[in-house]
């Protein structure tokens, strides 16, 4: 799972640190919905977990952990022959939660399309590992 989530998406900005993903990097993500303003978050906690080929984690605030924080993760588990489950979920907490659940739900479908975009970057790879 490489961190040009660009190349896949366009609702999820992550700006990938000089160190690259590792444990401890801290990141910079913007959500772009269709409608409305972007919003800009930085994993002040920053990646929890990475292994490029099962799981990614990181964790954000916006304010501190007491007013908005959220946990975005990627786990990819081997599903038999050429085929692999994603699991991308998040987990928020805070005094905000009341006040963001409406911004949360109404992205909610966007990351349907970040899944579609990894699920096609993922086999266009495997493809070319493959020489087909």
């Amino acid at each position: 799972m490489d961190g040009n989530f660009s190349d896949w998406n366009s609702f999820l900005t992550v700006v990938t640190p000089p160190t690259g993903f590792a444990v401890g990097a801290k990141l910079t993500v913007t959500m772009k919905p269709r409608e409305g303003k972007p919003l800009t978050v930085k994993a002040t906690e920053g990646v929890t977990k990475c292994d490029p080929n099962s799981e990614l984690r990181w964790i954000g605030f916006i304010g501190s952990a007491f007013i908005f924080s959220g946990q975005r993760y990627f786990e990819l588990e081997p599903e038999g022959e050429g085929k692999t489950l994603l699991t991308h979920g998040e987990a928020f907490d805070g005094c905000l939660i009341p006040l963001m659940k409406p911004i949360l739900r109404k992205n909610h479908p966007m990351f349907a399309v970040v899944n579609s975009g990894l699920k096609q970057a993922a086999e266009e790879r495997n493809n070319a590992a493959a020489g087909r």
